[in-house]
């Protein structure tokens, strides 16, 4: 096994643990509000998810390793926007 292919199975291992730490942190409750884990959860899982498919798929490797560094960027900046904007 090369290393990519077990740093994409890495990156699927911590999407998996970023899945149940979004489950359980999302606001199940009435009143319950989104808390910080909850959001840095969803864009860590998600861009580790896009990266464990990069790493793993030899198929258009370029591209989707392309598409894996926007779409970190992407979650990143939308993480650091909603854990910046106040309440309400």
């Amino acid at each position: 096994m090369s290393r990519r292919t077990i740093a994409g199975i890495v990156a699927f291992g911590v999407a998996a643990v970023c899945l149940v730490v979004t489950l359980l942190t999302f606001p199940w409750h009435e009143g319950n509000g989104v808390s910080t884990a909850y959001v840095v959860a969803i864009a860590v899982g998600g861009s580790a998810l896009v990266w464990g498919i990069a790493l793993v798929v030899p198929r258009w490797r370029r591209f989707a390793v392309a598409f894996a560094a926007v779409t970190t960027v992407y979650a990143g900046l939308l993480a650091w926007v909603f854990v910046r904007l106040p309440p309400g």
